[in-house]
């Protein structure tokens, strides 16, 4: 346990991620400081009395400490104590001491216990508080010590010891600068066969003794300060196994470490292999003709007779098989000639289906939308990477228990790689008592390391363990362990395994708030999301709803406070949503004010949870299978190849006016020199750049200036007395010949040379001898403007590439983006813009593919995953925005925009049932310390939950819904306003017939109203922005936003404009997405019609 000294009053400021946390922090930091009752809030305590108590075995080690805390000062103080732990250290326990005797602390969520701490300290009655502010990172609080005075405490914790290097590590950080008055320390290790040593901290040099094989050690200090750790290790010696077994609940928990006794792999060859072959949008970062050569190797070596290939990104694509009883073969060709777009979705594969001798996958391991792993089968199977940029875990993760490998072209040569595809992996598969599989901890180990660790539950009277090894749940091997001798293992902390695994993961990887309040509850452990906290007096552990100690529990029952555990904790959660509903309503009343001054408010009661029971709904809601011109191409996921487009991924040239076309289309000699070839021997000028590109080009300096003169021939000379050189032109316009010495290599995207004298049918007599066409590099999306003004963005001129595209015919459409990606690539926007055209053009699959490849290239960042939601359900995609939405929610289940997203597009596909259970899904969720910012948008949400309702009634199923919050508004016309990237508060504004604006400053005029509904997520500051009319009136609705698109970033802002109009069939809404970046500037982004 670490500790700091404090020298002052101070808050801890340390990781508050929400503003709304920073400003009560500062609250209360002035407060401490404007105390004038003579109380010092938050000041440091001095440790009198440390006793430390250790009990170690072969797995784990609790800790029990004791604290007395003593205020020095004349006036009373509120005590703080911050500490520090080791990783994987967990608090378990808490007491305080009261009348002369510890009580128990009570678990409980860190914002509850916090409100309970704060208001009963402005009380002046005793509480005490220990909660995580960081990863590993404590604080005390004990109020209150009045002068003079000392308060005691104790801390349970517990921990997995770990082998590192042979040795069993404990650890246990301490430090405190002044001098402690008296330390006393007890270790105890049992059930271990060697003798454990402190070779350095505070007990450095202190020997354990030996007592029937309990080791001990014991010290006792006066007057030390505290600058060093309890630390000791104990050897491992695995002669034999180390076995440990415990009753506790009337489970019997084992904890089993060992040297397994078995080989580690066995010869492997293959003759019929499947190969998943990964055409996302990153396949372009990967070394494709590495990994072709490596499969070629692979094919030799294992003589395959039978290759299938199997080709996916977001969803399969194509499957082919090739017997291979021939030399020739066709497979390389066919994996040269495939395109990589879209994102990945290893969840889309079903490796259960697979009859093959073996798995080979392709890809980075980079998961970017969906399901991350494949549905398991029984084939050995191999990861391959070519990428540098990887995620090896993941590929690790995939490869699993099936006896395969993970391998990285990147460090290995093909030789290498290859060998390891000649061997398989041994496996602990399954530990059985009998003909009983054993319930285990953890997934069965692979054997890497040279112990293993294995922890669960066992049946009774066990003597023994049978322990299966081989792979793909084929058994080769096994061997027994005979666990009758078990050691003293009573106060082991086995049964916390489990926990004491799942705490450090949590800690380490800064998971969902809500997963790890629901684990710190039902563990009873501090976690960032749950603390400890001890009460004086019984009507606060009421008030508050802070389950007692046992010690209190009949005395809480006399006072009606909860007869049962599950009765307790089921009182505790009606009274958890009925507060969160309560909340909602009180903001939906405010809507319902103003909407009508005369509306009747909702009263809710604690009779309203009981919600609409289960009904059969006679009238059935009509769900088309398909919603879309894609019906049968992207839904079922059962894409064949050649759909859609025809056209060939080939080059494109540019011609006169800078149209483009594909060289087969055209009757003359053309040869085109990019961009790397110019560039690749570093030239000064384009001259030394085209200087030996190209066959009958010759190219001559006629002075020896800095822009002397250039001579150039195509084809050799053609007159005696005429010029013989070609046209030069220059982004579509012809100049002189001599401005070549004057172009930046740099700056050339590409130079296409036209040889024949056919060319003069494209630019007349001056092109007898031919044309150098040279097209520079276009201005990005990523070029700003700082000049502020008002403007239509339909009025702006689309950036380069999207009037490269949109010139581009259907046939075209293709190359020309291919070309065009070479360059704006690694711009998600470029994305979106050309799905966008592909879509208009009819091309709706590449559309998809090119549209989930900004996915891909972000590495699958939620912002970018929203935007795309945004545009499918634009497009009428509605499965396939559920799908990101459901995904994205899996992720994040506490952010109510993606509720809204599903019941929105839930509504659009007329499954009106499915939209209000989601609308209510979001409206009832607990936001815990959150839930004051989320009411105002839960309000939204049950608007449009109403409106749905009322618009349905006869074929909404409202099983499950408190019909008291069923109560409609009515305007004819609404507008909400969302951002995938940034909050537009005070930004929007509307512009009405006949001039007036609704907006948030100057005077509000207009007939609408315009608000924000805006909540604090665990992420980001989310919400909308909302303009409302009760009576609308015929012409021009205006949206506008106040825009500073100062981002030169890999995330495009995509603003999505929904548009609900009340007709006499019900609500209709209309979907518009605006593309944000580089505006600057007042800037109009819909025109609504009424």
């Amino acid at each position: 346990m670490q500790f700091f000294n404090i020298s002052h009053p101070a808050i801890n400021h340390c990781c508050m991620r929400n503003y709304f946390l920073l400003l009560s922090g500062l609250f209360a930091f002035f407060t401490a400081f404007a105390q004038n009752d003579g109380r010092l809030l938050d000041w440091p305590m001095k440790l009198n009395h440390l006793s430390i108590k250790v009990h170690a075995d072969a797995f784990t080690a609790t800790t029990f400490i004791e604290m007395e805390f003593c205020n020095p000062n004349d006036k009373e103080i509120e005590g703080l104590y911050l500490f520090q732990l080791e990783p994987g250290q967990a608090i378990t326990g808490f007491q305080l001491a009261l009348n002369g005797k510890y009580r128990d602390g009570s678990i409980e969520e860190k914002w509850k216990a916090r409100n309970a701490y704060n208001t009963i300290v402005g009380k002046r009655v005793d509480p005490a508080l220990l909660q995580m502010d960081y990863a590993n990172h404590y604080r005390l609080n004990i109020y209150p010590i009045p002068a003079k005075s000392c308060r005691s405490v104790t801390i349970t914790i517990q921990q997995q010891l770990k082998s590192v290097n042979g040795r069993l590590i404990y650890n246990l950080p301490l430090y405190y600068k002044d001098t402690v008055k008296q330390i006393d320390i007890a270790v105890t290790a049992a059930g271990i066969h060697t003798l454990p040593v402190a070779d350095k901290g505070l007990a450095n040099g202190q020997r354990f003794s030996n007592n029937n094989n309990v080791y001990q050690l014991n010290l006792s200090v006066n007057k030390k300060r505290v600058e060093e750790p309890l630390s000791f290790y104990i050897p491992l010696s695995l002669d034999k196994p180390s076995v440990c077994i415990k009753q506790s609940k009337e489970k019997t928990f084992f904890a089993l470490r060992f040297i397994p006794r078995v080989n580690r792999a066995y010869d492997f060859n293959a003759d019929d292999v499947v190969v998943f072959w990964d055409v996302s949008a990153s396949g372009r970062s990967r070394d494709i003709k590495k990994e072709i050569n490596f499969l070629k190797q692979y094919v030799s070596k294992h003589a395959i007779s039978r290759l299938t290939i199997i080709t996916f990104n977001q969803q399969v694509q194509d499957t082919a098989i090739f017997f291979l009883h021939n030399s020739y073969h066709r497979w390389p060709g066919y994996l040269e000639a495939l395109k990589y777009e879209g994102a990945t979705q290893y969840g889309k594969l079903d490796f259960s289906t697979v009859k093959a001798d073996a798995i080979l996958l392709f890809g980075d391991g980079k998961n970017s939308v969906g399901v991350a792993m494949p549905v398991p089968g029984q084939v050995h199977t191999w990861c391959i990477n070519s990428a540098p940029d990887k995620n090896q875990q993941h590929l690790e993760n995939i490869t699993g228990f099936t006896g395969g490998k993970y391998i990285d072209l990147v460090t290995k040569s093909t030789a290498d790689a290859i060998a390891l595809t000649t061997s398989t992996e041994n496996i602990l598969l399954r530990v059985k008592a009998g003909d009983a599989i054993i319930s285990l901890n953890e997934k069965i180990s692979i054997i890497k390391n040279d112990t293993v660790l294995l922890t669960g539950t066992l049946p009774a009277g066990i003597q023994s363990l049978t322990l299966q090894y081989g792979n793909n749940s084929k058994a080769r091997e096994e061997e027994t362990m005979d666990i009758a001798s078990n050691g003293n293992c009573e106060q082991s902390a086995i049964d916390r395994l489990e926990m004491l695994d799942q705490f450090e993961e949590y800690t380490r990887y800064n998971p969902y708030w809500y997963n790890v309040l629901n684990f710190g509850k039902a563990e009873k452990v501090v976690t960032t999301s749950t603390s400890y906290i001890v009460l004086e007096r019984i009507e606060d552990y009421i008030k508050f709803n802070i389950l007692p100690p046992a010690d209190l529990q009949p005395e809480c029952d006399m006072n009606i406070f909860v007869k049962a555990d599950e009765e307790r904790r089921n009182q505790y959660t009606k009274s958890n949503d009925f507060d969160v509903l309560k909340s909602v309503v009180s903001a939906y009343n405010e809507r319902i004010g103003q909407a009508d001054k005369y509306g009747q408010s909702i009263i809710l009661t604690d009779e309203s949870i009981n919600t609409v029971p289960n009904t059969t709904i006679s009238k059935q809601v009509n769900i088309p299978t398909s919603m879309n011109g894609l019906t049968g191409k992207v839904a079922g996921l059962q894409v064949t190849a050649g759909t859609e487009s025809s056209v060939a991924m080939s080059e494109v040239v540019v011609t006169a006016m800078g149209v483009t076309r594909q060289p087969k289309e055209l009757g003359y000699s053309v040869t085109r020199i990019y961009a790397s070839e110019l560039t690749q021997a570093k030239p000064v000028n384009l001259q030394q750049g085209l200087t030996g590109k190209v066959s009958g080009l010759n190219v001559q300096t006629v002075n020896s200036g800095v822009f002397g003169d250039t001579r150039i021939t195509l084809r050799g000379i053609r007159s005696l007395t005429g010029s013989n050189q070609p046209m030069l032109i220059l982004d579509g316009s012809p100049v002189s010949l001599s401005f070549l010495n004057a172009i930046n290599p740099n700056d050339v995207t590409n130079v296409n040379i036209l040889k024949s004298a056919a060319a003069t049918a494209i630019y007349g007599p001056d092109g007898a001898n031919g044309a150098l066409v040279v097209s520079t590099k276009k201005g990005s999306r990523s070029s700003y403007n700082y000049y502020w003004r008002n403007y239509r963005l339909k009025d702006m001129p689309d950036v380069d590439y999207l009037q490269d595209l949109k010139q581009a015919s259907v046939k075209n459409l293709v190359a020309r983006y291919d070309e065009l990606r070479e360059e704006y690539g690694r711009e998600a926007a470029f994305y979106f813009d050309a799905a966008q055209v592909f879509y208009k053009a009819g091309l709706q699959k590449d559309a998809l593919n090119i549209l989930y490849s900004a996915s891909e290239i972000t590495n699958g960042n939620v912002q970018v995953l929203e935007a795309t939601a945004y545009f499918l359900e634009s497009w009428k995609q509605y499965d396939e925005a559920i799908r990101i939405y459901n995904f994205l929610l899996v992720n994040n289940p506490k952010e109510l925009i993606y509720y809204r997203g599903l019941a929105l597009a839930y509504y659009q596909q007329k499954d009106y049932t499915t939209a209000v259970k989601k609308y209510y899904a979001g409206i009832t969720l607990n936001g815990g310390e959150y839930e004051a910012y989320y009411k105002g948008y839960k309000a939204m949400l049950l608007q449009e939950m109403n409106t749905v309702i009322a618009a349905h009634k006869d074929s909404v199923d409202l099983s499950g819904i408190n019909t008291q919050l069923i109560r409609p508004l009515s305007y004819d016309l609404r507008i909400t306003i969302d951002c995938n990237n940034r909050s537009l508060g005070g930004n929007i504004s509307v512009t009405e017939p006949g001039g007036k604006t609704a907006a948030y400053y100057g005077d509000q005029k207009a007939a609408g109203k315009l608000t924000g509904n805006y909540y604090n997520s665990v992420f980001y500051h989310y919400g909308m922005e909302e303009y409302q009319l009760k009576s609308a009136k015929p012409g021009k609705y205006r949206v506008n936003v106040s825009f500073y698109g100062y981002y030169n970033n890999t995330i495009p802002s995509v603003m999505r404009i929904l548009t609900f109009r009340h007709t006499a069939k019900g609500p209709v809404i209309e979907i518009e997405n605006a593309m944000m970046d580089n505006q600057y500037g007042n800037v109009e982004i819909a025109e609504v019609r009424w």
